[in-house]
């Protein structure tokens, strides 16, 4: 990543898939749209106060309701929550 100057696309702050050996590849929301976990794990910081991103987050993300509530919530005291899935 050393280097890399990281624009901000609509939503997106930051994005990456650890590489699983310390380091991490830099992606973008086109990446993350075609991400799957076989690619490895994905990383992503997102402002939630932009419409793309709640709409990610609701529609394509495939993450729980419960956890896409606490993540837009504008309170967000750091906290941990073991998941299964």
């Amino acid at each position: 990543m050393k280097g890399k100057r990281m624009t901000r696309e609509q939503g997106l702050v930051f994005a990456c898939r650890l590489t699983g050996d310390g380091g991490a590849q830099v992606v973008t929301w086109e990446a993350i749209k075609q991400w799957s976990s076989t690619q490895g794990t994905l990383w992503i910081h997102l402002d939630r106060t932009e419409a793309e991103s709640r709409r990610w987050l609701q529609e394509e993300s495939g993450v729980n309701p419960i956890i896409e509530d606490a993540l837009l919530e504008a309170e967000t005291r750091p906290r941990s929550v073991v998941i299964n899935e």
